[in-house]
This record gives structure tokens, C-alpha cells and sequence, in this order.
């Protein structure tokens, strides 16, 4: 009697819960009758992706082979946006220190220019191409408030780059100067303050003309003088930097110049003591702010840079 119940009640589980489903299927259709069909019209985005909270851009300038996806690109590449570049910049350090934000270049050594190794291979600001074009970075450090970002072609790259006045095999640093953005207007004006007692006053303007703003201009200038945050450093360093550019449905053309003048005194270098004074013993870590260099010395230099770009 008992197993008779319960399959009395099996059973009629079994069709209110057939009911249920056929009750919402057919609601359901029901509710999809009811709905009204819409036709959106087509929306175009346009914009470009950053990765690493906006420092490390997605796409690169790979030389002959043009704008590349970081992630499609044949060759390793990583570009430092212009947001690293302000932000990681060093007054004493230069653009060594925001270069070893990518994995395979290291700093090395203090010097008048800036000194990093890549994949173990040295390489200085000598080696550097402005535009891709090289030989255009001084023979000491210049300003960075032109930069607007700055590709690292990792491997040798002179089959992409061409042959230059100091080609490695580490790979390729090449720095792209700021251009007049598409969107909007720049105009900044402000004051910094570095290290011990140094300010700087800067200007960053920057507009596009013409019909469908086919033509641009960005002004980068600024003036630095104080006392660095090593001992008997005193930096003196004022510069302008103008990038015009055209861009049309057939051509693109780019001409930047720069002007920057430095006039630095006690400029500190790096102090390499022998292994034959050490031994097998570590020497401490000596002040950071301590300057080896006299206080007499001086350097003075005036940097003109041109490059002109047409595709």
C-alpha cells in the first residue's frame, strides 16, 4: 500500500511540474511576441589602447613595418608612453632610469649621456634614433619634455631601421617627439620643483589647423635652474622644441626642432673603484648625495637638432 502512495505522488509531482514548464515556455514566447524589434545605426570608435595604467602603450612604430600591435608584432617591442616618461623621468638619471621600465634594458653607468644595456648589449644615447632617424641625440643629455613616447626594439633591428651612425645588437631605443593630437587643443603652463632647490617653468602648446585639421603644431619649452639634490650641482638649462606636422588621406610629414642650451656645474659622475683595492670584500653603499667631482668643473653645450619625416 505504502509503495503505491508514493508512486501515487511521483506521478503527480511529475505532471504539475510538466504543467509549469509548458506554462513558462509558452509565457515566455508569449513575452517575445510582445517585444518590438529595433535597428541601431552604425557607431564607429575611434581610439587608441593603453596598457599598464596608460605607461606602456599597446601599439609601437616597428620602423619600415609602421604601426604594429604590440601582440601581433614580429619582433619584441615595448613603447614607454609619454605618462612614463613624466612620470619616472629622472632629474639626475635621465632617460636611463625610465628605459629599465622595460624588462631587458638595464641601467649602467652615470655618464654625459644617458647609459643602459639591452639584452646584456651596451648601449648609450649615441646609439639613440630621433624620428627614426639616427644620429640625431646629442653627445650629452638633453631635455625630455619633447618626448612623447619612445620604442624599444628589442634584438638587432637594422634590417627594419637601417644602418646608422652606431648600430647595436642589443636592439633599437627610438624617441618620438610630441605632435598636435587630433581631438582637442593642448595648452599648459605651469612650475616644478626638483630635487634640493631647482624650479622649472614649462610650456606645452599644441593646435591643429586647416581643413579636417590637417595640420598641426605642438611648442615644448622650458627653463631649469637650481641646485640638484647631489652635493655642488648646479644645472642651468633652458631649450624649445617645435613639431609641425601634415597628415592627409595620401601623405603624412613631420619636421621637428630643437634648440637646448645647458650650462651645468659640478656635474657628478659615476666612481668605479678597482677590484685590486676591494678584494673579495664589499664595499658599503657610500651617500648618494656625496659629488666626487670638484666644484670648479664646469660644462656648457648648445644642442641644435632637425629632423624631417615624409611618407
Amino acid at each position: 500500500m505504502k509503495k503505491r502512495q508514493v508512486a501515487l505522488a511521483a506521478a503527480i509531482c511529475t505532471a504539475l511540474t510538466s504543467v509549469g514548464f509548458v506554462g513558462n515556455a509558452f509565457a515566455a514566447e508569449k513575452n517575445d511576441d510582445d517585444l518590438m524589434s529595433f535597428n541601431l545605426a552604425e557607431i564607429v570608435v575611434h581610439g587608441q589602447r593603453y596598457i599598464a595604467g596608460e605607461f606602456v602603450r599597446a601599439t609601437s612604430n616597428v620602423g619600415i613595418l609602421g604601426e604594429q600591435d604590440a601582440m601581433k608584432s614580429p619582433i619584441s617591442t615595448t613603447t614607454i608612453s609619454e605618462k612614463a616618461v613624466g612620470s619616472f623621468l629622472s632629474s639626475t638619471e635621465g632617460l636611463s632610469k625610465t628605459l629599465s621600465l622595460v624588462p631587458s634594458v638595464v641601467k649602467t653607468y652615470d655618464a654625459a649621456v644617458d647609459c643602459v644595456s639591452i639584452r646584456g648589449f651596451a648601449d648609450n644615447g649615441r646609439g639613440f634614433v630621433i624620428n627614426g632617424i639616427p644620429g640625431m641625440q646629442a653627445m650629452t643629455r638633453q631635455s625630455s619634455n619633447y618626448i612623447e613616447s619612445v620604442d624599444v626594439i628589442e634584438g638587432p633591428a637594422t634590417g627594419i631601421n637601417g644602418s646608422g651612425m652606431a648600430n647595436r645588437s642589443g636592439g633599437t631605443i627610438s624617441i618620438n617627439s610630441k605632435k598636435a593630437l587630433m581631438d582637442e587643443d593642448t595648452r599648459k603652463i605651469g612650475v616644478k620643483y626638483h630635487s634640493k632647490g631647482a624650479h622649472e617653468e614649462y610650456i606645452d602648446f599644441g593646435t591643429r589647423l586647416g581643413e579636417d585639421k590637417s595640420y598641426g603644431v605642438r611648442i615644448n619649452a622650458s627653463n631649469t635652474n637650481g641646485e640638484r639634490s647631489i652635493e655642488n650641482w648646479n644645472l642651468k638649462q633652458k631649450n624649445i622644441y617645435i613639431n609641425l606636422d601634415q597628415e592627409s588621406e595620401n601623405s603624412k610629414t613631420n619636421f621637428m626642432f630643437g634648440y637646448t642650451d645647458t650650462d651645468s656645474e659640478g656635474r657628478p659622475y659615476g666612481l668605479s673603484v678597482s677590484s685590486k683595492f676591494v678584494g673579495n670584500a664589499l664595499p658599503s653603499a657610500p651617500d648618494g648625495k656625496i659629488n666626487t667631482n670638484p666644484t670648479w668643473r664646469r660644462d656648457k653645450n648648445t644642442n641644435l637638432v632637425m629632423t624631417l619625416n615624409h611618407e
